[in-house]
């Protein structure tokens, strides 16, 4: 059943870092998307980041993936050389969220 009330979101939330931290992850930041109204994590073990993040407009199925994050170099470079390429994009633009010292800049494509 999939959970929508904002009860349900804050328990969900809180629930949820036990399970990762049992398998060794740590939580290495926790922040607020204000534009989306959501709670934010970043979890790491070893080289490996998982950005999770509290919504009440998931799939609701086993097995849904909602983003899947690349760490480059350049992606100003890289969104110009995808949308060049005829890959479909989602925005016009590199976006950016106020999340770790620098932000976060990113394309969804």
């Amino acid at each position: 059943m999939a959970c929508s009330t904002s009860a349900c979101l804050q328990t969900t939330w809180r629930k949820r870092w036990p399970f990762y931290e049992g398998l060794g992850f740590s939580v290495v930041l926790r922040t607020v998307n204000e534009a989306a109204g959501e709670q934010v994590a970043f979890l790491q073990l070893k080289e490996l980041m998982i950005e999770a993040y509290q919504t009440g407009r998931a799939a609701g199925r086993a097995g849904a993936v909602d983003h899947i994050a690349l760490d480059v170099a350049d992606v100003d470079t890289l969104f110009v050389l995808l949308r060049d390429g005829g890959y479909e994009l989602l925005d016009d633009a590199v976006r950016f969220l106020p999340f770790w010292a620098r932000g976060v800049r990113f394309s969804p494509s």
